[in-house]
């Protein structure tokens, strides 16, 4: 891959950096054009060895402090797994256009004029919907026990996780099922009564018995999910949506199934999974994943970036050449923000990590190092913040 790099341009970061006046997206831009040097051996032109070297010192050593006192993590972006503690890293990006690093361009444009307009970033927001529609509220409801549902107990534990105890054999008969639902900006982590753990994402949902007591475990989802399935070959678990069936073979697997995705994508990370619906069927191996795009053909991908799946699980949103539409369609759901394009969808694709964790005046601060720019206004209604506004 070739570099392209403008000296003054680093120089002038650079000293931004040693100077304590760098935004975290220009510090972590040259922190990547830092790694770059290793990994482009062949680099040469306007610096002469001894400059590279000072430059890579001076950014190393200022990176090393700011990213210490404010108690981040770099996380390499080609490391293709991302261990759970990752979830708290920081800003990782490298932002690539035409397979360039791009490091000649202005500085980017400050993203929220008014700190009223900025977004939050998403967190453990969701409903439980009990079998005779009460609702809880799982964000508001207090630690220890929300409700019975026959044989099955359901607690809220400390760490915020709802988990489902089945105390007594459950009697054969009509299943009793619970529903929850995370809204835009919300996730949430479920152990289902087979001690099953399900992982939603924003805008998802899982339609599943409070005891599972026929001969099959099945589940209904919608938009996002990642499953950790404890298996039973006397009792197969079925995870249904959009006309899709995965039934798992001792599995962790990852499903994204949203309406306003063109396809659906079903990951697997560990075991098998039969992927069918009413034409086709297809068993995948770890590492595949399988495409149902609007012909209902199921495609199997060998080479999946599985990274990528479930980088939102892990607290990143993880690009791997995704076009603006498709990275905008992600932060619509994350931030609860609505999308508007001022004229055509720019043609420019992102690759890198950055954390969930930060507000999205930060992301798309990093995201115009590009040229597309954003800008984040009042919705229509009046409401702060829930419009962002994608230009030239």
């Amino acid at each position: 891959m070739a570099l392209k790099y403008n000296k003054r341009y680093l120089e002038k970061l650079a000293k931004k950096i040693l100077d304590g006046k760098a935004t975290e997206a220009e510090k972590t831009f040259l922190q990547e054009y830092y790694r770059a040097f290793d990994k482009e051996p062949g680099i040469s032109g306007e610096f002469s060895d001894q400059q590279i070297n000072l430059l890579k010192d001076e950014i190393k050593a200022s990176l090393a402090v700011h990213l210490d006192a404010s108690r981040q993590k770099i996380v390499p972006l080609y490391r293709q797994t991302i261990p759970r503690i990752a979830a708290a890293a920081s800003i990782i990006l490298c932002l690539s256009i035409g397979g360039y690093f791009i490091l000649n361009r202005p500085q980017p444009q400050p993203i929220a004029q008014n700190k009223t307009n900025d977004l939050a970033p998403g967190g453990n927001k969701a409903i439980l919907t009990l079998a005779g529609g009460r609702q809880i509220s799982l964000t508001d409801a207090k630690l220890g026990l929300l409700a019975s549902q026959g044989s099955t107990v359901i607690n809220k534990t400390a760490d915020g996780e709802i988990v489902y105890k089945t105390h007594s054999v459950p009697s054969i008969g009509g299943e009793t099922y619970n529903t929850i639902t995370t809204p835009r900006a919300g996730k949430w982590e479920v152990t289902l009564p087979d001690n099953s753990k399900v992982w939603l994402d924003a805008c998802s949902s899982i339609h599943f018995p409070a005891a599972f007591t026929g001969t099959n475990r099945t589940v209904e989802i919608t938009g996002q999910a990642y499953f950790e399935v404890v298996h039973n070959a006397a009792k197969p678990f079925r995870v249904t949506c959009n006309g899709q069936t995965v039934e798992d073979i001792g599995t962790h697997f990852n499903i994204n199934a949203y309406p306003d995705e063109p396809i659906i994508k079903t990951t697997l990370l560990a075991g098998a999974v039969k992927v069918s619906n009413n034409a086709y069927a297809r068993i995948l191996k770890p590492g595949q994943q399988s495409i149902i795009d609007q012909t209902h053909r199921i495609q199997v991908l060998n080479d999946a970036n599985t990274g990528e799946a479930i980088a939102w699980k892990n607290g990143l949103f993880r690009f791997d050449n995704a076009g603006i539409a498709a990275v905008m369609r992600q932060v619509a759901r994350w931030y609860d923000v609505d999308i508007q394009y001022e004229a055509d969808i720019p043609q420019r694709h992102f690759s890198g990590d950055i954390s969930r964790s930060v507000n999205a005046s930060k992301l798309l601060e990093i995201l115009s190092y590009t040229g597309v720019h954003f800008k984040i206004e009042a919705a229509p209604d009046g409401r702060q913040g829930k419009k962002i506004i994608v230009t030239r």
